[in-house]
This record gives C-alpha cells, structure tokens and sequence, in this order.
C-alpha cells in the first residue's frame, strides 16, 4: 500500500501512483501607505493541496487480483461526489489528518479489440487539506 485514502487503498493492484506533489501557500494583505511602500500583513495559512498522478493499466492489476476495467478510478470518482472528508493514512502508518477529493482527471488509450476497454489509464486527483478531525 502506497497511501489509504478512507477506505480506498493506492496499490499496485488498484491505483499506484507515479507522484505525489503536495503545495502549502499562505495569504497576503497588501496596504497601500500614502506616500511609501506597500506593507504586507500575514492573514493566515491556505489549506495545502495534495496532487496524484499516475498510469493504471487494468490488465495488469486484475493479474495481480486487482481491479479490472475501470472499476478503480470510478470508485474514486463515486468517493468524489460523496463530497465527505477522508482519513489519509501514509504506507508508514502516519496519520495525514482527513482530507476531500477535490477533483478528478483520467484519460483513456490503448482500447483492447473487440471490447473497447482501455488498456492505459492516466489520472490526476486532486485532494485539499480539510483538517485534523470532521
């Protein structure tokens, strides 16, 4: 297991990611000061933003006893429109406070003969920082 999303697991045999960015930024007010420079005033922290991308290719997962077709990405997409907060749960153990799936991309390639499902799966998914506890 790479990650645990709730009850979704990020692994070879569902959905393995091939990176993971996280972005932390913080706020600015700007106040104008007659006759001198700007000044800046903290205002506070933004939520961070956790993205993970990555390749699936269902043929191999469902030899691994994993998903087949694209079972695993419209989970994701299901948990998505639940619009709830989720424990995320690092492969070390680490507790990573809850966090929301913010958006989801995926493309589709490579579609077998005769069955029309895409052997390649790209995905991005978009999640925000919610807070220690819901």
């Amino acid at each position: 297991m790479l990650l645990q999303l709730g009850d979704f697991q990020f692994q070879v045999s569902t959905l393995a990611y091939q990176e993971l960015t996280r972005s932390s930024s913080v706020r600015w007010a700007v106040h104008d000061i007659v006759g001198n420079d700007q000044r800046l005033q903290a205002t506070g922290r933004n939520n961070d933003t956790i993205r993970l991308q990555g390749v699936f290719f269902p043929q191999f997962a469902s030899e691994v006893g994993g998903a087949v077709g694209t079972e695993s990405i419209d989970q994701v997409r299901d948990t998505m429109k639940e619009q709830k907060p989720l424990l995320l749960t690092a492969a070390t153990g680490d507790t990573l406070g809850y966090w929301v799936i913010e958006e989801l991309d995926t493309g589709q390639s490579l579609f077998s003969a005769g069955h029309g499902v895409p052997r390649k799966q790209t995905f991005t998914i978009g999640l925000k920082w919610y807070g220690t506890s819901v």
